[in-house]
């Protein structure tokens, strides 16, 4: 490998953009998930963590969305955050802008400074904020991290590179089998490039890396099979294809039917929107490295090159876990990582006018598709409504939280209710929420027994029946049970015709409370007739 020489510049300059962007990307995020109301996906994250905390085990006693790793390092910063949502929103954070650092630092070994900077502003511009608390980030930085450890070439950084590929896998490791087909590409590739005689570098990094690898999985069997969890793992699996619908469609012509769709997209936006085309054109370069470095090389190969060959194929391999919900957040915590190769095939060109035009075309362009206003590549871009701090910290999972008044009222208004509902019907023990908003279920659990299995209900995703056949299927027959006994409290959005599950000569509707957020005009709350309550709709 033969590294470009650095620009005769002043150095500092740029490891001050590249923390200047670092820095923007971090704080940034959490000012917009602060200001954003999103009780469905920050509530689901946040409920995972909180019955993992209360001694609850996952897959059995309570929905898992991802991975076990989300939840372990989610629920350890909640702790430091004393059960606040900003702990997720600061490990979220923090993972991502950390990844651009890291991926930044392993371009400057292949290039110089310059490209680092590129990267990381190339980077800011396709994805500059955090969208949600997801594990995308998380696994994100664990991939860039093990990336850039495996960059360092000693054995001590093969295998804590191993053990961070691990963690990777292990915050969405439900898509365990696309990591495993990225994971045997790379040994095959090896082998290959050995039977062609043009490695010429021991193999030994890969037996630290394995064992480094292999130690967090069996750990992660272990509290399987200790707490007797393996059955409820292994249905955890089918997730990716009920979310996806993918049903019985071939695996292979679902991916590509995926990645015409993302062309179509970006041939349509490519002014506008150019973060799709940028994806594409990452994995057609990451393809023509790939078959350039592997089948058409005549030179043999040095562990460094290698590595450049591994980055090449994760790029193209972690689309595939963009394919079951395409997005541009979901593309750039994983294929994203194939601009090393774009910037180091850049900086290989001799001609310095070149160059110089290249690196202003990539940044030009990407900069048509930043907007100070809401977007797919920043769907959280705050509006200009007023927000407000609830003083009062009468719902401490979401202090520090800034939201509009209207919002508040929405949670406050539930929150007297149920808390009425405890102190005056000391019968109803058991709540269900079938709402699509999750900050209702983590309300209703402080005082009652959650019924529902998967947290949230709703109609508008065509997978969702599919969703509780397979994870909750007495469901409706515990439903039917507790309310003959009325000694359920349901909360539902007006959208679901609760009249074909509700026993009418038993249940009301108690209060119908406005609701201004995606999915319901308003959540209503049923209780049985004998239950009275003094506070009025």
């Amino acid at each position: 490998m033969k590294k470009t020489e650095n620009f005769k510049i002043n150095i500092f300059s740029y490891f001050f953009i590249i923390i200047f962007f670092v820095l923007i990307s971090f704080f940034g995020s959490i000012y917009q998930l602060i200001l954003h109301y999103d009780g469905h996906h920050h509530g689901l994250i946040y409920s995972m963590s909180e019955d993992f905390l209360s001694g609850k085990l996952p897959y059995k006693d309570f929905f898992v969305h991802y991975g076990f790793l989300n939840i372990l390092i989610n629920s350890f910063f909640l702790k430091i955050f004393e059960m606040s949502l900003l702990g997720l929103y600061f490990v979220s954070a923090l993972s991502y802008s950390a990844a651009i650092l890291m991926l930044a630092l392993f371009a400057k070994k292949y290039t110089n400074h310059l490209y680092a900077c590129l990267l990381t502003v190339s980077l800011f511009l396709i994805h500059p904020f955090v969208f949600l608390p997801w594990p995308d980030y998380q696994f994100f930085f664990f991939i860039a991290l093990s990336i850039y450890l495996l960059s360092i070439d000693n054995k001590l950084s093969f295998f804590t590179s191993g053990i961070f590929l691990s963690f990777g896998i292990l915050e969405k490791e439900f898509l365990i089998l696309i990591y495993l087909f990225v994971f045997l590409s790379v040994i095959s590739i090896y082998f290959f490039l050995k039977f062609k005689k043009l490695i010429y570098f021991k193999s030994s990094f890969y037996e630290y890396f394995f064992v480094g690898f292999i130690i967090p999985i069996l750990f992660f069997i272990l509290y399987l099979y200790i707490n007797n969890l393996i059955p409820f793992y292994l249905k955890h699996l089918e997730l990716p294809s009920i979310i996806s619908g993918m049903g019985d469609v071939n695996p292979i012509i679902y991916t590509l039917n995926a990645f015409i769709d993302l062309i179509n997209t970006s041939i349509i936006k490519i002014f506008f929107e150019p973060y799709w085309f940028f994806f594409v054109l990452i994995i057609f370069t990451n393809v023509f490295f790939l078959t350039k470095e592997v089948f058409l090389r005549k030179k043999k190969i040095s562990y460094q090159d290698f590595l450049l060959i591994i980055v090449s194929v994760f790029s193209i391999g972690l689309f595939l876990t963009a394919v079951v919900r395409m997005g541009v957040f979901k593309l750039a915590t994983g294929t994203a990582v194939g601009i090393v190769i774009i910037f180091y095939l850049v900086s290989r060109i001799k001609s310095l006018d070149t160059r110089y035009i290249l690196n202003t075309l990539i940044i030009l362009y990407l900069v048509l598709g930043f907007e100070f206003g809401r977007s797919p590549t920043n769907r959280i871009y705050p509006n200009y409504q007023t927000k407000f701090k609830n003083n009062s910290n009468t719902i401490k999972f979401l202090k520090g939280k800034k939201i509009t008044k209207s919002e508040w009222e929405q949670l406050l208004l539930f929150k007297s209710k149920i808390d009425e509902i405890k102190k005056n019907c000391s019968d109803i023990k058991f709540g269900t929420n079938l709402t699509n908003d999750n900050f209702y279920t983590i309300l209703m659990k402080k005082n009652f027994q959650i019924v529902n299995f998967i947290p949230w209900y709703t109609e508008s995703y065509a997978f969702f029946p599919k969703l509780f056949e397979i994870f909750d299927p007495n469901y409706f027959k515990n439903f039917e049970y507790l309310s003959n006994q009325e000694k359920l409290l349901i909360a539902v959005g007006d959208n679901l015709d609760i009249k074909n599950i509700i026993n009418e000569d038993t249940y009301v509707l108690s209060d119908e409370i406005n609701y201004i957020s995606h999915g319901h005009n308003s959540i209503q709350i049923f209780l049985p007739k004998n239950c009275k309550i003094s506070i009025g709709g």
